[in-house]
């Protein structure tokens, strides 16, 4: 039995949470944020963190924008986070409510017309694409990092390597796994 959450009749493992982080908690090697996204109750977030390098917490009452994996343990959904990151302009608030009111619109066409099909997106940009490709194609479980990119896409300078998988990890399409250097596609 697959294990996902759903809205309608469309399974999901991931989510793009935004909201207001309401409690801060540090438990060994994770941090578990309580965000508030004003749908009527919290969603518990976990950070995961080596027991070496505690990451800086992100205050109580900062927005966030989050994306993450999202798990079920004891009826009890959370999401691990690849990605919490403070909002600094307000407008992303309102995007990603329009976001969420167009895929809701979407969701009921295609209920109502008896077709479901999942509501995907993909890194927008030759550049982006190029690289989330290559980090999808990679084997190595630890992930692989820039300047393992780089080398594949040599036509491209390393620091627009660095920046395009930047984009691509705030917006969810990659992962960092053993360090802040090695990254895993979504898509792998």
């Amino acid at each position: 039995m697959i294990n996902c959450s759903s809205i309608a009749t469309i399974c999901f493992f991931q989510a793009v949470l935004v909201g207001y982080i309401s409690s801060v908690n540090i438990v060994n090697t994770r941090i578990d944020y309580e965000i508030n996204d004003y749908t009527g109750r919290s969603c518990t977030v976990q950070k995961f963190f080596d027991d070496d390098n505690p990451p800086e917490t992100i205050p109580e009452n900062t927005y966030v924008r989050v994306v993450g994996q999202v798990r079920t343990f004891n009826e009890s959904k959370s999401v691990v986070a690849f990605s919490i990151t403070p909002i600094e302009d307000m407008n992303m608030l309102t995007a990603h409510m329009m976001e969420i009111i167009y895929s809701h619109m979407l969701l009921r066409s295609n209920a109502a017309g008896g077709v479901s099909t999942a509501i995907t997106s993909k890194p927008q940009g030759d550049v982006s694409t190029e690289i989330n490709r290559v980090v999808a194609s990679c084997n190595n479980s630890d992930g692989i990092t820039a300047k393992e990119v780089h080398s594949k896409l040599p036509h491209l300078s390393l620091d627009s390597v660095i920046k395009a998988m930047d984009r691509l990890l705030q917006e969810g399409y990659i992962y960092s796994t053993v360090d802040e250097s090695h990254f895993k596609s979504i898509d792998a």
